[in-house]
């Protein structure tokens, strides 16, 4: 005995074997479903139905009895559909076949309308197969052609029948009829059924096949979508921070060319107050703080490549936060900005990070954005403390703020919402995106707070912070 539990396996087993021997005999008879169009598997389809229909007339006739007309007429059907389904299957030309074919078909079931009773035949049953094979096979005009055919021929044997009774070759007897009718019937039926199911298969494989490419498509926009996306963000990055370190190289040359046109005797008058020396490090300082930011998208691509991991390290804050005041020096000197600095003493600050990213792409971005919407001699203030085990940086400036509609969009890919600054600088949208992305590379947090000057007029400004582990 089978146990129960066993059963519903066991007849999904053979449901599955069926399909398979089902598909291989469908791929035999029709074509390889991958080679072969499906109009061209539903015409070699439906010839094969034709040719299996007329072996079973020929057996019916036999049974019954039928004259020899009815003999010759399955013949001929038998032998124009072989011919037609090898010339299909075996050497792919099918197209020019089609119409001659279907009307040669339509004579020969317009002949055994006359020969086996008319309407009370079986002649009626095979118009309904010719009609389902018209709207497979055909295409556009001509599937209305065919259609139009099939009504034409139909429409005359009717009109015949009914002013011409005696054209029509009625049954021996009734009991010759009945077996005539019932057998044919049921042929018509398995033949119709048989020709639905193959259709509607190969159009579920076909729907199934064009399924998978689109979502294959889909799948590949969005891979596209999303190096765009991402190359997108490395070019804002790359000309955002390379930005703040270009400012420093430009300042520093300009007053550097103005030392050189000078005489060399007023190098050290200090009334001048030039310091060569200290301008051309701050050039230097410039171009490796360039390299860095170049190093640090190179390694931000290969992360997205996958072909490498992020090295985190215990970094000292203080020590980023001497490099970003050397960096923004000519900018905050600019605006009349004071920045302040609180971090934890006596033991050094420490969180654990990418140094190059958390120093060229997240810190110099909330500080060139601070310094960007701040007033002329208000107060940057950058602070860093521990609690509940983690450990915090907080950049707070007393600028213009982020108005409401604007901040629920600042981290959402997609949207672009620079601004101009306190004097005129403008922004490329894609900063706090950018910042955003990286922090959440290095396992950390970002939360942003910010009163619009509008709406807190006494005290405007932003506040962002940023949470590590502790390290």
């Amino acid at each position: 005995m089978i146990p129960d539990e066993d059963l519903p396996m066991i007849q999904s087993s053979a449901l599955w074997s069926g399909k398979k021997l089902l598909y291989k005999w469908t791929k035999v008879l029709f074509g390889n479903p991958a080679e072969v169009s499906l109009e061209n598997r539903a015409f070699t389809a439906t010839l094969f139905l034709v040719f299996c229909a007329g072996v079973g007339s020929v057996f019916i006739n036999i049974s019954v009895g039928g004259s020899v007309l009815k003999h010759v007429l399955s013949f001929s059907a038998i032998l124009l559909s072989s011919i037609s389904y090898a010339i299909s299957r075996f050497t792919g030309v099918w197209k020019p076949m089609v119409l001659p074919v279907y009307v040669l078909f339509l004579c020969l079931l317009s002949l055994g309308w006359m020969i086996m009773g008319g309407l009370s035949g079986i002649g009626a049953y095979y118009f309904f197969l010719l009609t389902c094979a018209a709207i497979i096979v055909f295409d556009g005009f001509w599937k209305m052609f065919a259609l139009l055919l099939v009504l034409i021929f139909a429409s005359f044997l009717i009109i015949l029948e009914f002013f011409h009774p005696e054209l029509i070759i009625p049954y021996a007897s009734i009991h010759q009829r009945y077996k005539d009718v019932s057998f044919s019937f049921i042929l018509c039926l398995l033949a119709n059924g048989s020709m639905t199911y193959i259709i509607f298969r190969e159009f579920h494989r076909e729907r199934a096949t064009k399924n998978m490419l689109l979502e294959s498509i889909v799948r590949e926009k969005e891979k596209v979508e999303k190096a765009v996306s991402t190359t997108q963000r490395l070019l804002s990055m790359v000309c955002h921070d390379i930005s703040n370190a270009l400012t420093m190289v430009l300042a520093n040359t300009s007053g550097s060319i103005k030392v050189a046109h000078r005489s060399h005797n007023t190098f050290n008058d200090p009334e001048n107050h030039f310091d060569l020396p200290g301008m051309l490090d701050n050039v230097k300082y410039g171009a490796l703080k360039i390299n860095e930011i170049i190093e640090s998208v190179r390694l931000m691509q290969a992360m997205e490549d996958g072909t490498t991991s992020v090295q985190l390290s215990r970094v000292y804050v203080a020590d980023i936060l001497e490099n970003l005041k050397r960096l923004f020096f000519d900018r905050l000197h600019e605006k009349n900005l004071r920045l302040e600095i609180s971090l934890p003493q006596p033991d050094p600050f420490t969180v654990q990070t990418e140094p190059k990213i958390f120093c060229n792409h997240i810190l110099s971005n909330l500080l060139s954005n601070a310094i960007k919407y701040s007033y002329t001699g208000s107060i940057i203030k950058i602070n860093g403390w521990k609690q509940d085990g983690k450990k915090n940086i907080s950049i707070i400036d007393q600028g213009i703020g982020i108005p409401k509609d604007i901040k629920e969009h600042l981290f959402l890919p997609g949207f672009k919402v620079g601004r101009i600054g306190t004097q005129g600088e403008r922004g490329t949208g894609f900063g706090l995106l950018v910042v955003k992305s990286f922090i959440e590379l290095l396992g950390a947090h970002i939360k942003l707070e910010s009163k619009p000057e509008d709406v807190f007029p006494a005290e405007h400004g932003t506040t962002i912070e940023i949470t590590f582990k502790d390290s």
